[in-house]
């Protein structure tokens, strides 16, 4: 077979030919919240890797372990009835609406000692699907494929899950030692799969920043940004862009923040997102006490140092 005839052939004949995957981070290449290099428990509702999402029902123990190949392993920890996946999330109701009333096709490559490791779509219910959804429990990799339609109009949650699970999300019989593992996830419009579409590390880190977005110390400090000094101890913080519009306007959360005037500081800021848009954020707050020689109208630098603890975050995850 020609060099030609082989591309042609595995050329999309439906959908997109570039920025065809709607799955964000279907090769688990960003992981702003950590590393999961060791093994790390989960409970229900966890986000781990960007994007994903742990759910489960019954008590399944399980935990997670990012692998040096870029899979992730989900593995159990108890024998129960009930379910262990990951889950991802599609913003459906965009205008335009993108993803009513359309064919797609969800690819992934599997491995599991399990035969009920599987992939399965919700769009208001959980949906038909077509393919090879489930994997056979033979310990090496097989790619599963999934194809169905969504309603005409879809009116609440529109994902994708991967793991432990039965047909439409069923309850089954887990038993401890039981895992999956899965990478290069892929949803494209059309009712075939396509080679899973590889993309630079900075692309997928800008889409995944829409949901999430962190600032972490460690490994050489990092400065937040700058303030003016309201008296000696409080300040206003000067507006600063996100990376990339968020989803919506996130919540906050932050860990051991620093406020210097000059090359003075006291110790740990209380901190407030005074003002935040998609687009911008403003953090006011105050120093642990009255910083030596400042004074109104100065200028002061919030800072995060080196320990990997110490972090502001931003959150708008659907």
């Amino acid at each position: 077979m020609s060099n030609a005839r082989k591309l042609a052939d595995n050329l999309p004949t439906e959908g997109h030919f570039g920025n065809r995957n709607i799955v964000i981070n279907g090769n688990f290449t960003v992981s702003q919240r950590g590393s999961y290099t060791s093994s790390t428990s989960l409970s229900d509702g966890n986000f781990t890797l960007d994007r994903w999402q742990y759910t489960q029902d019954g008590s399944p123990n399980s935990s997670l372990i990012h692998n040096s190949d870029g899979s992730v392993r989900v593995t159990t920890g108890a024998s129960v009835t009930g379910s262990a996946r990951l889950r991802q999330k599609f913003e459906y109701a965009l205008v335009p609406r993108q993803y009513d009333g359309k064919t797609f096709t969800v690819s992934a490559k599997v491995k599991s000692n399990t035969a009920n490791a599987r992939i399965n779509v919700y769009a208001g219910g959980y949906l038909s699907l077509t393919g090879t959804t489930a994997h056979s429990g033979g310990g090496s990799y097989e790619t599963l494929t999934a194809t169905f339609t969504t309603p005409s109009t879809i009116n609440t949650e529109f994902s994708v899950h991967i793991g432990i699970d039965g047909a439409s999300s069923a309850n089954v019989s887990i038993t401890s030692g039981q895992y999956f593992e899965v990478k290069e996830v892929q949803m494209e419009e059309g009712s075939i799969h396509t080679p899973f579409e590889h993309e630079p590390y900075e692309t997928t880190l800008r889409k995944c920043q829409r949901y999430y977005y962190t600032l972490r110390g460690n490994p050489n400090g990092k400065h937040l940004g700058g303030t003016t000094m309201r008296n000696n101890q409080y300040f206003y913080g000067y507006p600063r862009s996100f990376p990339t519009p968020m989803r919506i306007a996130p919540t906050f959360t932050y860990n051991n923040v620093s406020l210097y005037v000059g090359d003075h500081t006291n110790g740990y800021c209380t901190l407030s997102l005074a003002a935040a848009e998609t687009d911008v954020f403003a953090l006011n707050g105050n120093a642990a006490g009255a910083v030596n020689y400042a004074e109104t109208g100065h200028t002061g630098l919030l800072y995060i140092d080196v320990y990997a603890d110490r972090h502001v975050t931003f959150d708008a995850e659907l």
